[in-house]
């Protein structure tokens, strides 16, 4: 299974042309894979968050270095943190792979939704990443190629019963949707401006 972030609130511009390349409704910000490997780096912070002798050292470090470096405190508390997150999810997942950790932060932003795909590879949702690009016949090289729009592709969330009265104004974590239904929901970006993308579900 993979996990895609799609924009549920559009941006705007004036200007036709820069108001292509900005995000819209419909569109896939990130998709990854909901196994991932654990790392070294991960596995040794999730030893360090239960070992209670090396923590309480690092908090005592913490509180000598207030008032004299700021920026090690904050690199402490940032340890810490991410120490005694890992050991709680190193628990509840203790094989050799585990599924991506979003942020509080990304799970409670109305303005966009983390969408679930079942028996979907990350691989092929890709497609969602690409932006919608042509050839500039009156210019040469690498400047030949023209990006006109954010995405090459987006979805259209009318086609979608879970995403389609979600308009950025009450969260909602997340959403298991199959990927016929993901399909179905493709719309390639037409390239002439304006875009006919909307900006409301």
């Amino acid at each position: 299974m993979c996990e895609m972030v799609v924009a549920l609130v559009s941006r705007n511009d004036p200007d036709p042309a820069k108001d292509a390349l900005l995000l819209k409704r419909g569109h896939v910000i990130a998709v990854v894979p909901d196994e991932l490997p654990w790392t070294d780096r991960q596995k040794a912070a999730a030893l360090l968050g239960k070992d209670n002798t090396r923590m309480n050292s690092l908090r005592t470090a913490r509180t000598v270095m207030v008032g004299v470096d700021d920026g090690l405190v904050r690199a402490v508390d940032a340890q810490v943190k991410q120490a005694e997150f890992l050991a709680v999810k190193r628990d509840a997942h203790p094989g050799e792979t585990h599924p991506h950790f979003w942020s509080d932060s990304e799970l409670d932003n109305p303005q966009w939704i983390i969408v679930k795909v079942p028996g979907v590879s990350e691989d092929a949702m890709s497609h969602f990443m690409s932006p919608a690009v042509v050839n500039d016949a009156t210019a040469t090289g690498i400047n030949a190629i023209k990006q006109v729009a954010h995405r090459a592709a987006y979805l259209d969330l009318t086609k979608i019963p879970q995403l389609d009265k979600l308009d950025g104004t009450k969260n909602v974590r997340t959403v298991t949707v199959p990927r016929n239904v993901i399909d179905s929901a493709m719309v390639l970006t037409p390239l002439d401006l304006p875009l006919a993308i909307p900006t409301v579900g």
